[in-house]
């Protein structure tokens, strides 16, 4: 009787320690799953922030590549002799140009989270002293300008010649921003085709 007893309770606690393993082995299985399933989720909502921020900055970068190339080609024909009309047209594709420019950056907030999602080299700190050299170099064409307006002929051909050295900085000024923004474009569009493989 006692054997029987003895092997009724081994029984009932193989039985009990087979639930109790079968209970733990199903909770084990269900956290993994649902931490790998959370991973999961937390990567997809990244990537597609990812790519969110990533298509806005290709697209203001853009833009405003497109604005820079516009101002050095207004600034180059500026510099060449020309009617008081044509002067006058591109007088009015500078104030478009502007209006754009700020429109753009309106919208910016996005284009200014691209650093967080991505190893870009010209970072907001750097786009800020870019544009106080571009003010610089604005406003001393604009007084070189105004001195050529007012000056008499024998001072005219001196100062026309720092006149076109002065929009020559600006415009090379502006065209090493536009590399600098065409690399991180480059960086940003390369990150995204390799996050889907497609690179």
């Amino acid at each position: 009787m006692t054997e029987h007893n003895t092997l009724i309770a081994l029984s009932a606690f193989a039985g009990l320690a087979g639930a109790i393993l079968s209970q733990l082995m199903t909770g084990l299985f269900s956290f993994v799953n649902d931490r790998r399933k959370h991973q999961h989720e937390l990567r997809q909502k990244f990537r597609t922030r990812k790519t969110e921020v990533g298509e806005n900055f290709y697209f203001m970068t853009g833009e405003r590549m497109t604005l820079i190339q516009n101002t050095v080609r207004y600034w180059k024909n500026w510099n060449d002799t020309r009617s008081e009309s044509s002067l006058s047209f591109l007088n009015q594709e500078m104030v478009k140009l502007s209006k754009t420019m700020e429109e753009l950056n309106s919208e910016n907030w996005k284009y200014n989270l691209a650093g967080l999602y991505f190893n870009i080299g010209f970072t907001y700190r750097d786009i800020l002293a870019a544009n106080a050299i571009s003010h610089r170099h604005y406003l001393k064409v604009l007084d070189m300008g105004d001195k050529l307006k007012k000056c008499n002929d024998s001072e005219k051909e001196q100062l026309q010649g720092a006149y076109a050295c002065a929009v020559f900085d600006m415009c090379a000024h502006y065209e090493q921003v536009y590399a600098r923004m065409e690399q991180d474009m480059n960086k940003v569009k390369e990150e995204l085709l390799l996050d889907y493989a497609l690179h």
